[in-house]
């Protein structure tokens, strides 16, 4: 469980979005929450695949989908 803001750094593009509109995908890097960068590696370690490389960014958002890792030839 996350809160709409944290730190007073954006979360989830949606949520960004009910305050800027359409200017809630040039929320630059610096201005979205990420979560710990041992967090972002231990998740992806064990085949995780992190929803803050997504073009439609999702920082809070791990999902495991080994399917798509093997298919994109991802180690």
């Amino acid at each position: 469980m996350l809160p709409k803001k944290r730190g007073g750094k954006e979360i989830f593009w949606s949520w960004t979005k009910q305050n800027v509109g359409d200017k809630w995908i040039m929320t630059k890097l610096s201005a979205r929450w990420m979560p710990p960068k041992k967090v972002i590696q231990a998740f992806e370690s064990e085949g995780f695949i992190w929803g803050g490389k997504w073009a439609i960014w999702d920082n809070m958002h791990f999902e495991y989908r080994p399917e798509l890792i093997k298919y994109n030839n991802i180690n």
